[in-house]
C-alpha cells in the first residue's frame, strides 16, 4: 500500500512527518483532495516541496498515510468502546453515544474521509485503515450480542449490519443527503442508536 514510504524512527523525523500530515489534513479540509496541492502542504507546514516528495512520494500517497493514522486513532477508541461494551447496561444508549462520537470524527476529518472516497472511486480498492476500523467496529457488536442476547439470537449479519448502519449514515454528506433525519443531535443519535440495535438483534436467517 505504502510504496514509497517507511515509517521514520528518529524524534525528528517523525515530528516533520507529522506536520507535513497535519497540514495535509488542514488542506483537505479546505480545499478538497483535487484543488490541494504539495506546494500548498509545504508552505503551511513551513517546510520544503522537495522533502514532501522525497519522504511520501506522491500527494495520494501522503493521504494514504495520512488516512493509515487517522485510522490507528479510530482504532485505538473502538478498543476502549469494546471494553466499555463489556459493562454497559443500556445497548441503546451505548450504540447512540458510539454513533455520536463516530459522526463528530467524521466532522473533525471531513476532508480526509472524503479524500478516500475519491480515491475508493479512482481505484475501487477499500484502503486497509478502512478495514481495521470496520473489524473493531463488529468486536463492538459481537461484545453487545454476547452481553444481552441469547446465542440463538446473534448472528453475524446483524453486526456486521449494525456496523455498516453506524459508519456509513454518520458521515457528513450521508447526513445532509437524508432530509428526514432529525436535525437535533441528541434525537439523531437516540434514532440511530435504537436503529442499530434493531440491526444488531435481527434474528439469524
Amino acid at each position: 500500500m505504502f510504496m514509497n514510504f517507511s515509517p521514520p524512527k528518529q524524534d525528528r523525523s517523525r515530528l516533520t512527518t507529522d506536520a507535513y500530515l497535519d497540514a495535509l489534513e488542514a488542506c483537505l479540509n479546505v480545499t478538497g483532495m483535487t484543488r490541494t496541492t504539495i506546494e500548498q502542504v509545504a508552505t503551511r507546514a513551513g517546510l520544503g516541496r522537495g522533502a514532501f516528495i522525497r519522504r511520501f512520494g506522491s500527494k495520494r500517497q501522503a493521504v494514504l498515510v495520512l488516512y493509515d493514522r487517522y485510522a490507528g486513532v479510530c482504532v485505538e477508541e473502538l478498543e476502549a468502546q469494546l471494553k466499555k461494551a463489556a459493562t454497559c447496561t443500556a445497548p441503546e444508549t451505548f450504540l447512540a453515544e458510539l454513533y455520536a462520537a463516530t459522526e463528530c470524527m467524521h466532522g473533525i476529518h471531513f476532508g480526509l474521509n472524503m479524500a478516500m472516497l475519491q480515491d475508493f472511486a479512482d481505484e475501487l480498492a477499500t484502503a486497509d485503515g478502512t478495514k481495521r476500523v470496520f473489524r473493531a467496529f463488529v468486536s463492538v457488536m459481537a461484545a453487545l450480542q454476547s452481553r444481552f442476547l441469547p446465542s440463538a439470537a446473534i448472528s453475524p449479519e446483524g453486526r456486521y449490519a449494525a456496523s455498516q448502519l453506524i459508519v456509513t449514515t454518520s458521515l457528513n454528506y450521508v447526513l445532509r443527503a437524508m432530509p428526514g433525519m432529525p436535525r437535533d443531535a441528541d434525537r439523531r443519535h437516540a434514532l440511530m442508536g435504537r436503529i442499530a440495535w434493531l440491526a444488531l438483534s435481527q434474528l439469524p436467517e
